[in-house]
């Protein structure tokens, strides 16, 4: 089934989709899987309504001003939206086996001459390590491992070792909190 979303955005729908066994390509960074999406728009809350309340997913997160993270699964997050004065794609996100395949990603990048934009750093909003470049049509793609589970059941997040409160339940976090490491960057996530 196909929907058009209130920020204008195209949705195919499924009920079910075979996946092949994640992780077994030859060559690459080979991701597990596409993990999220970020859309920037004038209708964010529009949207995250209809995503709420007509397709059933869970805020887990927000950061204010503007940005909702929600899901349809046991992900922190599968869409991230932002709300901006303008509409467009924000980022897309892949799955890492794990942290340290960040390191032969860094190292793969570099060799095609492929800068880090921004990361190593590990957020606050799914508290996921993750690291940004952008691809050749300038798309700005996040890589990232350890992203929170959530438990809808419990309302909260699985247990990690860098959680600051336990159980880690959904906020809201403040604008300058992407990240618990502190990391610096020094571009402007906005125009991304």
């Amino acid at each position: 089934m196909e929907v058009v979303e209130p920020g204008g955005h195209l949705l195919q729908l499924y009920s079910q989709m075979s996946l092949p066994a994640p992780g077994f390509g030859a060559r690459g960074i080979v991701p597990n899987k596409l993990g999220h999406i970020a859309i920037m728009s004038p209708e964010a809350q529009r949207s995250v309504q209809f995503f709420e309340d007509v397709l059933g997913f869970s805020i887990t997160d927000r950061i204010e001003p503007g940005a909702t993270f929600l899901t349809c699964n046991r992900d922190h997050h599968v869409l991230n939206l932002v709300t901006a004065p303008f509409q467009k794609l924000h980022h897309i996100a892949f799955e890492l086996k794990g942290r340290s395949q960040h390191h032969d990603a860094a190292d793969l990048l570099s060799s095609n001459q492929i800068p880090i934009v921004w990361g190593p750093a590990r957020h606050t909003a799914g508290h996921n390590l993750a690291s940004y470049h952008f691809d050749p049509d300038h798309v700005l793609v996040e890589l990232y491992a350890d992203m929170d589970v959530f438990i809808p059941e419990l309302g909260w997040f699985e247990p990690r070792p860098w959680h600051e409160t336990l159980p880690l339940r959904p906020q809201v976090w403040q604008r300058g909190t992407l990240t618990t490491w502190g990391t610096k960057y020094d571009f402007d996530f906005r125009k991304a």
